[in-house]
């Protein structure tokens, strides 16, 4: 009978995509037998070796043990299972991640190399077990946590996540209460990160404390992102459809697969998180409101008379808020005073305060003595001027209402065939107006108050 003296040990690297596995073997020569007499497994030792960011969870170990066999055929197969504590369905260890070990007869050095997928930061228990390799189902010898406590509970975590994690600035940006309450239900966090990694993939959380509720609630979480090559970069989180209430805010960042917060802002230092009022979007309607100049009287008209009326257009401009994000042009209302007929609606970008590109144009639309409603539903973003009208398509028909009375706005424009240009009409406004649905955003208790420059009905 002979005794093969055989010790391994193995540096785990955890996780990266490739970890590197370094077996080292002394074997005695071999032997004719094939029986499996006594085989033990001692000096069993695990030592946690790299904790960055000092979380208490490490991303390289070393494993090493010594194996004693009293067998006639030194071929040993080693394997090491390992299993997450939580989340793991039922207790067969068959289900969990494997490293497949090969012993060899003399003196050799292996790399093997691993990848485990979707690995995680938690607890780990480890447990080693050998079989010969020409009967790989037959187990003879086996430890665990149960032999050697160093194998249960390790504390390990992905490579990536030992990256330095920093949130160093918040602020609240792109705010929409479309109802103009002081309750938003719509919001961006922006976010300023420093890190020592250009890999880390993080994701964050938000919670908010009200005077009715102290206690944190989760209001919502990201989904995972990958951190840029700079070391400092700026993340924008848009949140919406949240619970709602008044709140003062906190952002926690956690890396990926991971439950334990890296880098905390809160409103103990950053009060830009302090006292923001939320609503659901249910809660809050866009207003829709109608834009124009008129008082609502047209004392008289304007219409083209002639052969030539190719260029017969008539606009009005109207300015958008600046804190407008989006808008729905919901309608186009005009006033004709008399000699009813066909137009084609028009709507344009401004160009130089006139009439520009034109991004809008209906089919024949007929109209008659009085406001007339045409739904148009166009949906645009950011804010600037726009400019509603019509093209006139026989002469002499329709006759645009004019209100006559002052002051005058100067948006309502002409085109002049003689001078093949837009002009501004000094002498009244037309009847032209919008019926808009505004999306606005608005900072933490600013209220959006539409220009005074515009009549609002």
């Amino acid at each position: 009978m002979f005794i093969y003296c055989i010790r391994r040990y193995f540096l785990i690297l955890l996780p990266a995509v490739l970890p590197i596995l370094l077996l080292c073997a002394c074997i005695a020569p071999d032997s004719p037998g094939q029986s499996y007499g006594k085989i033990s497994l001692e000096n069993v030792s695990l030592a946690k070796q790299q904790d960055l960011d000092l979380d208490g969870y490490y991303s390289k170990v070393l494993i090493g043990f010594e194996a004693t066999a009293e067998t006639g055929d030194p071929g040993l197969y080693f394997l090491i299972k390992f299993k997450p504590e939580s989340g793991l369905t039922g207790n067969s260890a068959d289900s969990i991640y494997s490293i497949v070990l090969f012993g060899n007869t003399g003196l050799n050095s292996t790399g093997i190399d691993l990848q485990i997928p979707e690995f995680r930061q938690d607890f780990y228990d480890f447990r080693i077990e050998v079989y010969p390799t020409e009967a790989k189902d037959f187990l003879i010898a086996r430890i665990d946590g149960r032999d050697f406590p160093v194998l249960d509970k390790v504390p390990l975590e992905p490579d990536i996540n030992e990256a330095s994690i920093e949130i160093t600035d918040a602020r609240l940006a792109n705010l929409i209460d479309r109802d103009q309450d002081g309750y938003v239900s719509a919001f961006d966090v922006e976010l300023d990160i420093a890190t020592d990694s250009s890999q880390a993939e993080l994701y964050f959380r938000v919670f908010g404390t009200s005077t009715q509720n102290p206690s944190p609630v989760q209001l919502w979480e990201s989904l995972p992102m990958s951190t840029g090559a700079t070391e400092e970069e700026t993340v924008s989180l848009h949140l919406s459809d949240l619970l709602g209430g008044e709140y003062d805010l906190s952002v926690k960042a956690y890396f990926k697969n991971s439950n334990v917060p890296e880098s905390v802002i809160s409103t103990e230092n950053d009060s830009d998180l302090q006292h923001i009022k939320i609503e659901s979007s249910a809660g809050d309607p866009s207003p829709i409101i109608t834009l124009g100049y008129s008082d609502g009287s047209f004392e008289t008209g304007i219409t083209y008379q002639g052969n030539n009326i190719t260029n017969a257009l008539f606009a009005v401009g109207f300015d958008l808020p600046e804190e407008t994000i989006f808008y729905t042009i919901k309608k186009i209302r005009i006033y004709v005073t008399a000699s009813s007929n066909y137009i084609t609606l028009r709507l344009w970008n401004s160009s130089m305060n006139r009439p520009g590109d034109q991004f809008y144009f209906s089919d024949l639309r007929y109209v008659s003595a009085g406001w007339m409603d045409f739904p148009v539903n166009i949906q645009r973003n950011g804010n600037g001027k726009f400019y509603a009208g019509y093209r006139q398509l026989v002469s002499g028909a329709p006759l645009l209402g004019i209100d006559t009375d002052p002051p005058h706005s100067l948006q309502s424009m002409f085109f002049s065939e003689t001078e093949r240009s837009w002009q501004v009409f000094r002498n009244g406004d037309f009847g032209i107006e919008v019926e808009l649905e505004y999306v606005l955003s608005s900072g933490p208790g600013r209220s959006i108050i539409i220009s005074d420059n515009r009549a609002v009905r």
